[in-house]
């Protein structure tokens, strides 16, 4: 099915035109094209002597991948939902839990994204487990947390954190523990 920039390939589709929800069912797989949000960018001071020159803005766009064995894109709550094997690549990120949500805005961008539950996130040669994340799609902060969240890296360098936060703008990440918590950390050749 495509509606729109939406590619759906599934086993069972029922499209709620009432209530603006579309849920497909069984084996799910979809292509999810979203708007970014604009940009408000400080206008120019020209001199006078100086012509405008038209330019065509550049539309932004994200691209979702996700499959699983219920997808549901909600409307009226602006969330796509995505749950049962529920998998996902975003942003160079490859999601994987029970249940993973993204939330819109009113221009249908995307905000940002949990997983829940046995949740895994590979980002190039990192591994990162944990019990919930959280991505925000603008600052491109990325949150996990859970009892243990597990960090490994070319199985070069392992741990064992309550917390991590990675921001992707700076690859710069961050590591928390409980009071009662022994933080582990394994660095290897």
């Amino acid at each position: 099915v495509t509606q729109g920039d939406t590619n759906i390939k599934c086993d069972n589709l029922t499209i709620m035109q009432e209530s603006s929800r579309l849920i497909a069912l069984g084996k799910v797989s979809a292509e999810l094209i979203m708007a970014q949000p604009e940009e408000k960018k400080p206008e120019k001071q020209e001199k006078p002597e100086e012509t405008k020159k038209e330019e065509e803005p550049e539309e932004k766009q994200d691209t979702v991948n996700l499959s699983g064995n219920y997808l549901e894109i909600n409307k009226p709550r602006q969330e796509i939902f995505i749950r049962t094997n529920a998998k996902s690549v975003f942003e160079g990120m490859i999601i994987s839990g029970d249940r993973i949500i993204y939330h819109l805005a009113k221009d249908d961008s995307l905000l940002n994204f949990e997983a829940i539950k046995n949740v895994r996130i590979d980002i190039d040669l990192k591994q990162i487990n944990g019990d919930k994340a959280e991505f925000d799609v603008k600052k491109k902060i990325l949150t996990v947390t859970g009892k243990e969240v597990k960090y490994s890296e070319e199985g070069k360098l392992e741990g064992s954190y309550n917390k991590l936060v990675y921001n992707m703008n700076t690859g710069t990440m961050e590591f928390f523990a409980r009071d009662d918590q022994l933080v582990k950390t394994k660095i290897s050749n």
